[in-house]
């Protein structure tokens, strides 16, 4: 069998080891790694097999097992989580309130950067709904599941969705978080569930720093996890700002680092369709080792290829490879007071994140009308700057047409990809999209109680994982994704958290 690529935490240590820059290991393991790959004999490949882990998937050749890491002997705590994220947090929160002691390791220089962006939370049957005469009920919700996410509610998805409403009335309760303007997708049919959270917001993330600071260490990357006799005891890291090396002993550890969707090898692996160029279109912060370090010791992950990759921006001119992503959610954008439809195939596009080569020349249209203004934001890790609507047009990202028809033969399409919003006789905008990682809804797999589970379904002593890490909620019952992800994220940090600490 083709010997695996090393991972990135591996690179990263051997690269110091040597003296090297950090890059020097990615580069030449990969060329060898190429090279081995290309001589290896067709038959080398073991064939899939038939038993019931087959729908978990292997990023390593079991023949490539490393050593176990070794933690340094010290004082150990109950919990370690690798991320100071929104479900890093939520599951330190969780875990201090049982008495644990917890300790977060977060790579930037400061913890809760995830918390500043999502605006929208996906809760079931709550007060907000019925103040505005929406009835929902969590049958219900299970019953437009699938139709919204391609893929069948399991009982993640349901504990998730039952627990929801009474997660909101928590965020009010502890820090007078308010989500009450209630919404949908414009993608999405069925009840809508998506609560937007208006200008307390920023209580979420003060509230939830403050109460978790004393457990916070910032500029600590963790790269590998210790393991002793099957279980996992503790991790291996860097300090940042010094390059030591770090060492924290555990009664368990939970992964909530993000990364898959800053995991662009694995995208084009699991995607080779995919049109790019594409970005992270999320802060840097989000893209720890986690699931490497999962995945050395044997972690299995799933829903493969459910990446979250949108249809929704425009490339960037001036940093390669970067997408600005347009203004509104998804691209339900504004131009005055009027909501600018998407045309051609953008909503079952964004509902399905099937974003695949043959669509890559997709174009969205605008009527050019009102006084407002169609706004683009560079990605979170350039600093994020909106570029309104008439300098993406001097910048030649977007075009002015006179009528609808103009439009389409000038961006080369059929009359046919019409739509009956923008037949108004009034001038048209439209720009070619490309593609951005929002986020991921494949990751290491969990089971109900967010355990991380090896390539034969078994939960790995001492290992739990919450957040984007996990694909949201850890099962492939969120299938191609759905909005306001953030309360499932916030939910899975709760649940990990509090069995960690409870199993210790």
């Amino acid at each position: 069998m083709p010997p695996a690529a090393p991972s990135q935490a591996w690179q990263l240590l051997r690269a110091a080891e040597l003296g090297l820059p950090e890059g020097a290991c990615q580069v030449y393991a990969s060329r060898m790694i190429a090279l081995l790959l290309a001589c290896a004999a067709p038959g080398d490949s073991a064939p899939p097999g038939d038993g019931p882990a087959d729908s978990l998937a292997d990023s390593r050749s079991p023949d490539s097992d490393p050593d176990p890491a070794i933690c340094d002997p010290g004082e150990s705590v109950d919990l370690l989580i690798i991320g100071g994220g929104p479900a890093g947090l939520f599951a330190a929160l969780r875990a201090q309130e049982q008495g644990a002691s917890v300790l977060v390791w977060e790579m930037m220089d400061h913890a809760g950067e995830g918390l500043r962006y999502p605006d929208l939370l996906f809760a079931v049957d709550t007060p907000a709904q019925a103040e505005k005469g929406l009835e929902d009920s969590l049958e219900l919700a299970l019953e437009e599941w699938e139709p919204m996410t391609g893929a069948a509610p399991d009982e993640v998805v349901e504990a998730w969705l039952a627990d929801s409403a009474a997660l909101l009335a928590e965020l009010e309760g502890r820090w007078g978080v308010i989500a009450a303007n209630v919404g949908n997708d414009p993608s999405i049919a069925g009840v809508p569930r998506l609560h937007e959270l208006d200008a307390s917001r920023e209580l979420l993330e003060v509230g939830l720093l403050e109460a978790t600071e004393d457990s916070v260490r910032t500029g600590l990357r963790g790269e590998s996890l210790c393991s002793e006799d099957g279980a996992v005891v503790g991790a291996l890291g860097t300090d940042l700002a010094s390059g030591e090396p770090v060492s924290q002993r555990a009664e368990a550890v939970l992964i909530a680092s993000g990364g898959f969707a800053w995991d662009f090898d694995r995208m084009r692996s699991d995607r080779p369709g995919l049109a790019e160029p594409w970005t992270a279109d999320m802060h840097e912060g989000s893209q720890g080792l986690g699931h490497e370090m999962a995945e050395e010791i044997g972690a299995a992950s799933q829903n493969e290829g459910q990446h979250g990759v949108y249809l929704h921006g425009l490339a960037d001119p001036d940093y390669e490879g970067q997408v600005l992503g347009l203004a509104g959610t998804g691209g339900a954008l504004l131009s005055g007071t009027e909501e600018l439809v998407q045309a051609l195939y953008i909503n079952d596009l964004r509902r399905s994140h099937q974003v695949e080569a043959a669509l890559g020349s997709s174009v969205i249209f605008w009527r050019d009308s009102g006084s407002g203004a169609v706004i683009a934001r560079r990605a979170l890790s350039l600093g994020g700057e909106q570029i309104p609507r008439d300098q993406l047009v001097e910048m030649g990202l977007l075009q002015r047409h006179d009528t609808l028809a103009e439009a389409l033969a000038a961006r080369g399409l059929p009359e046919t990809y019409s739509h009956p919003d923008l037949e108004t006789g009034e001038p048209i905008v439209s720009g070619l999209l490309a593609s951005s990682a929002s986020k991921a809804f494949t990751g290491l797999a969990t089971d109900a109680q967010g355990r991380v589970l090896d390539l034969d379904g078994a939960p790995i002593p001492g290992l739990y994982g919450a957040g984007e890490a996990i694909g949201m909620l850890g099962t492939p019952a969120v299938g191609a994704g759905f909005p306001g992800s953030i309360s499932a994220v916030l939910w899975s940090g709760a649940r990990a958290g509090e069995v960690a600490v409870s199993e210790r």
